[in-house]
């Protein structure tokens, strides 16, 4: 692939911060090649051409300050100066291009930050969404003021680690608008610079009748396990000998679980533990699931605590001695949901005490209402029981050609687009998990937006219709974000995660084709803390956010990790 076609770049930089080292990053000057141009970042740039397929070069900006770096914002009007967030350190600011860097947290609410916007239309206005809520400077962040209503506890417009990309979004046209991507679920948007706001997007959901109990497993925390569990009363209209096995009603999400397992215990001490159920939530039509004696061993848990009640106890459970279910899921639970539905727990019986047969009910029909109040059903770990968890609105973008054009990628809908600056929104035919989305900045009809895992993708029609141009992208790449040329809309990069490490990919054909970035040049004085070094080169380390400068579009800027020693 040739990058001879694209404008040349000047300046591709890559931020890394060792912990619990100074608490300014050192002024450092280093020598930069990207795209066969080598420059020395100077008050002038003088590019010397090489090789037209030569591959970009990284270098590091600097080091220290404490955490890791995440969100990164050029100022649109004075070239090289660079907004940066970290986890535990607050805002950075460089002024030259980032050979030096100062902290300037005067007045910010909590140090963790986690997205940053700044006002193109009244630039001195900088935007911080901190995980104390939403701050804001009129002074280029040299002061901060927490805006009304926005903390955790109340609208929750927050910068929060792995939940904000691009979560503020400033109108290009007027300043005084601004919208908001909450980590809580929801496009919060305000007309008046922060001060106040309104929901502009809410994700609906289907109502369920009373009666019914909603679980979601996942995406709740980060344990790799979650459960409930109930009391068990054997139903005095059965008998031991007449009961088949013990079940519920249920209602899957058409999604597949890891690990899903039911649990019994008994009065007389002994565990069972049924076998994997994790093709249950497979079906979403409602239906009786019964286990029978065959579906149960005895807990391999238990048994190595009791061996020796456990060479004694039934190999089958007797179920007039059952007192307790769980219902549990195990396996990649951090992000991944299943939704399960339940109406009853019930005893299967061939015939009841008065000549029934079918099912014996004993008092577990459970709802919402006995979870939260009565607490008949308990839960544990990475689960929540009722109204479902709207999903995390990683960024929301607007159009620079046409502000009624907004964007939002969202957990659990993919992209939803507004075509009446937020008044409406409507899903677009994406995967579900979108990490980001941006307009062309030339032309509105153009959007490119990536997927995590899921690659990145391409329309030219506003959204209706979409390309995969993932290809040269690995399956374990992780896209968080993407930044289109402001001068040239065939260059597109998209900044990726891999495990601890990560790279830039880099398109001069519209996405057609990309180029891959993973390394970064090893410099021992601007950065001690590199490993993995191979022939002078060591991997980029988990890239946050990719940013073009306004000014000079040439100049591009990567913020990421820092590589412990």
């Amino acid at each position: 692939m040739s990058w001879a076609d694209s404008p040349p770049q000047t300046s591709l930089h890559e931020a890394y911060v060792k912990p619990m080292r100074s608490t300014l990053i050192k002024p450092l000057l280093r020598k930069i090649t990207q795209a066969g141009l080598a420059t020395v970042l100077l008050a002038s740039v003088y590019p010397q051409v090489l090789a037209a397929d030569a591959a970009p070069q990284w270098e590091h900006s600097g080091w220290g300050g404490g955490g890791c770096f995440y969100p990164s914002v050029y100022h649109p009007t004075k070239r090289g100066v660079i907004y940066m967030g970290g986890d535990v350190a607050g805002v950075y600011k460089t002024e030259d291009n980032a050979r030096s860097w100062r902290m300037i947290n005067k007045g910010l609410v909590d140090y963790g930050v986690f997205s940053l916007a700044v006002d193109r239309t009244n630039p001195k206005v900088v935007y911080a969404a901190t995980q104390g809520g939403l701050c804001k400077s009129t002074d280029e962040g040299e002061t901060w003021q927490l805006l009304p209503n926005t903390e955790r506890r109340n609208l929750r417009i927050t910068g929060e680690k792995d939940k904000s990309i691009r979560s503020i979004a400033v109108d290009p046209v007027n300043g005084n608008i601004l919208y908001a991507g909450s980590p809580g679920g929801g496009v919060y948007k305000s007309t008046d610079g922060g001060l106040t706001w309104k929901i502009s997007y809410q994700k609906n959901f289907e109502s369920d009748p009373a009666g019914v109990l909603r679980v979601q497993f996942g995406g709740v925390n980060r344990q790799l396990f979650g459960g409930l569990w109930l009391p068990v009363s054997f139903p005095a209209n059965a008998s031991a000998a007449d009961t088949v096995g013990i079940g519920f009603t249920f209602k899957g999400d058409q999604t597949t679980a890891d690990r899903v397992y039911v649990n019994i215990r008994s009065s007389s001490g002994p565990v069972y533990r049924s076998k994997n159920l994790n093709t249950l939530f497979n079906d979403d039509q409602w239906r009786d699931v019964v286990l029978t004696a065959r579906d149960f061993t005895l807990d391999a848990g238990w048994v190595q605590k009791n061996p020796d009640k456990a060479a004694s106890a039934p190999a089958t459970p007797d179920w007039s001695t059952i007192n307790r279910l769980d219902f549990s899921c195990v396996g990649p639970l951090a992000s991944e949901t299943s939704v399960a539905k339940f109406i009853q727990f019930f005893f299967a019986v061939t015939k009841t005490a008065d000549g029934k047969t079918g099912t014996a009910t004993a008092p577990l029909l459970v709802t919402f209402k006995d979870f939260t109040a009565s607490k008949t059903v308990s839960g544990y770990g990475n689960m929540k029981a009722g109204e479902p968890l709207a999903g995390t609105v990683y960024s929301v973008a607007v159009a620079t050609k046409d502000p009624s054009l907004v964007v939002a990628a969202t957990e659990d809908s993919g992209l939803v687009l507004s075509q009446d600056a937020g008044k409406t929104w409507r899903k677009l035919n994406t995967p579900k998990k979108a990490s980001n989305a941006v307009f062309d900045p030339a032309n509105s009809n153009i959007l490119y937006a990536s997927f995590f895992t899921d690659g990145v993708r391409k329309s030219t029609d506003q959204g209706q219709t979409w390309t995969n141009i993932s290809e040269g992208f690995g399956k374990d790449f992780e896209v968080k974000e993407m930044a289109v040329s402001p001068v040239n809309s065939l260059t597109v990069y998209a900044a990726y995660r891999r495990g601890f490490g990560g790279g830039v990919m880099r398109s001069v054909d519209g996405g057609k084709s990309w180029l891959n970035v993973p390394t970064l040049a090893v410099d021992a004085e601007g950065d001690p803390t590199l490993q993995d070094v191979a022939n002078g080169r060591s991997s980029i380390s988990c890239p946050t956010n990719v940013t073009i400068s306004p000014v000079n579009p040439t100049d591009l800027y990567v913020s990421a990790n820092w590589r412990s020693a």
